[in-house]
Order: structure tokens, then C-alpha cells, then sequence
């Protein structure tokens, strides 16, 4: 096999080279060779190899699978489903507590979940939020070429900075070959402006009237204990100030609820959102969210029926299952 090219394209790869990342993982996952022993063979450098092992991980040629022994991660989803009358529920295992990569693990299994099970011809609304940018970062390529994509509220600006809502409905739209519709303003108001002849506008009515007919909507759940820069904080007081909300526990698409997870409406004047009738109304509302931080916030969402499948890590939920 000497003469093959020591290096290989980053976009799409060609069959020949797919069956050398094949054959190259074979050898060092399933016989164990070392990597000299498998640079030896193929006539290629050992750093070489080393990059061949990763960009197979990275084609998902290589799939590892971390298997906690101690994890009761499959009883927790059953209570899950049985406490809170859920559509259904993904625990991941995991005793990672540092938040970013917490954030990041639940965003991949998001990904998953929704590559799994997504029919062409659905509509699916994206809301904001750190995790939500996970599930759509992780997003595997699909061909859904009838699937409409659709942001859930307005933008934010700086507070939003790294997860602009129609960048994360168009990125979603690109990754499953399917179709975006912007939505075009701010997520807040002012106080007077006419909201209703607002939505009446072309450029908003599209995505608004969509918000009646979603088959999904993918949405992170705000803590107000846990909020996630500065920017963002100076609007959720405000938020909370404005609606009345002083006992609100979290958000939801910027809605805040109390405890319970009843909604103060206060909002229904002022914020581009899908409202929570909406929202409950919708097939499948999936959260993803996890942290002992927002235990408190997912709870609430889950006795408002504001959700119905939860993706959430094993601490969070255990949390979700201990009394008040």
C-alpha cells in the first residue's frame, strides 16, 4: 500500500481514503497494534497515523462509548417519566460538574435525539441559549429537505452574542438540509409599540404563524440564580421588574414562571416570543438543560406542562426527583 498520499482533504473524503481510516482503525482499536506497528505496515509516518485515528473519530467511522458502572441513569429516567407524566426522557451519566462541559455533553445527546428521530416535512422552532447552541453545534448532517426551521423568539443582541437565535434556526436548517425562516426582531419591545400590527409585517408573519403549527421546539431553561453573563443579567432583572416577576424561579423562551411554573403574563405585550399556550400546545417540547443550579427552574417547567421531553445529566434529574 506504498504511495498513497501522506495527507488527506479536510472536506468530504474520497472512498479510498474513507476505506484507509477503516483499515487504519481496525488495526489500533480491534487488534490492538500500536501506531509504529501500523505506520510500518501502511509505509506512512506515525504522526500520521495519529491523524488518521482522529479524523476517523471525527467522521464517526470511530465511536467511543464511556460506560459508568456506578450510573443509575436508566431507573432515574423511568421515575422521570412516572413523576412527571413525561412524553419522554434522556439521562446521561456523568460526574461532570464543571458547567461548560456539562452544557456540552447535554448538547450532544440533544443532537442525537433529534437526528433520531426527525421526520421530513416537520416543523421545528429553535429557541435561545447556551445549551440549545450545543444540540445545534453537535447536529449531524441529514437529508430532511422538507423539514422547516424556525426561531422561537427574537434576538437579544449582545446578551445573545455567541448564539444569535436565527443563526442557530439557519445552522440547524443547513446541518439537516432543510429550510430556515428568519425571524427578524428584537425579542423585546417597547412599551406602546404596537405588537399586533407588528406581527402583520411580511417579514415576521411567516415565522410567527409558524409557531402555530410546530411539530418540535427545542428550548434551554433559564435560572435566575444562574444567569449566564452580564448583559444577560441586566435584561432578566429588567424582565422581572417589568412583569412583576420577583418570585420567578426561571425563563422559558423568556417567559418567566414562579415555582410551580405558572407564567407571568405580564410579558404577552412586550416580548416576541412563542407564548406558553403556544408552546404547550406544540407536539414535542424538548428542554435541554442540566445543573444542579437550575434543579429549581426544570422542575417548575415540568409541573407547568411546559415541556414534555427532558434532556437532562443523572445529578440534575436525581435532583428533579427529591422532594421540595
Amino acid at each position: 500500500m506504498s504511495g498513497r498520499k501522506e495527507t488527506i482533504d479536510a472536506g468530504r473524503i474520497s472512498e479510498k481514503e474513507t476505506q484507509l481510516l477503516v483499515a487504519v482503525a481496525e488495526r489500533y482499536h480491534e487488534f490492538g497494534r500500536t501506531q509504529q506497528e501500523i505506520a510500518d505496515e501502511f509505509r506512512i509516518s506515525r504522526p500520521k497515523v495519529s491523524r488518521l485515528l482522529a479524523r476517523a473519530k471525527e467522521e464517526g467511522i470511530v465511536q467511543i462509548k464511556v460506560v459508568n458502572p456506578f450510573s443509575h441513569a436508566r431507573e432515574i429516567r423511568e421515575e422521570l417519566l412516572k413523576r412527571y407524566g413525561l412524553l419522554d426522557a434522556l439521562v446521561i451519566p456523568s460526574t461532570v460538574s464543571d458547567e461548560t462541559l456539562l452544557t456540552e455533553k447535554i448538547g450532544q445527546a440533544g443532537a442525537v435525539y433529534l437526528a433520531e428521530h426527525l421526520v421530513d416535512g416537520e416543523i421545528i422552532g429553535v429557541g435561545r441559549g447556551r445549551t440549545v447552541y450545543q444540540v445545534v453545534r453537535f447536529l449531524p448532517e441529514k437529508s430532511l429537505p422538507g423539514l422547516s426551521v424556525v426561531p422561537l423568539t427574537g434576538g437579544l443582541g449582545q446578551a445573545d452574542a455567541y448564539f444569535q437565535v436565527n443563526e442557530l434556526a439557519r445552522k440547524a436548517a443547513e446541518r439537516l438540509s432543510g429550510r430556515c425562516v428568519y425571524l427578524y426582531a428584537p425579542a423585546m419591545l417597547q412599551h406602546g409599540t404596537n405588537k399586533r400590527a407588528l406581527y402583520s409585517e411580511p417579514h415576521l408573519k411567516r415565522a410567527v404563524e409558524l409557531w402555530d403549527r410546530l411539530d418540535w421546539a427545542v428550548v434551554g431553561i433559564g435560572a435566575v440564580e444562574s444567569p449566564h453573563n452580564a448583559e444577560y443579567f441586566k435584561i432578566m432583572r429588567y424582565l422581572i421588574k417589568t412583569f412583576g416577576a420577583q418570585d420567578a424561579v426561571g425563563d422559558i423562551c423568556l417567559w418567566h414562571f414562579d415555582a410551580k411554573g405558572v407564567i407571568y403574563a405580564k410579558g404577552e405585550t412586550l416580548l416576541i416570543s412563542i407564548t406558553p399556550e403556544l408552546l404547550k400546545r406544540t407536539k414535542k417540547v424538548v428542554a435541554v438543560a442540566g445543573s444542579l443550579k437550575k434543579v429549581r427552574a426544570i422542575r417548575a417547567t415540568l409541573l407547568g406542562g411546559l415541556v414534555n421531553i427532558l434532556i437532562t445529566d443523572e445529578r440534575t434529574a436525581d435532583g428533579l426527583l427529591q422532594e421540595n
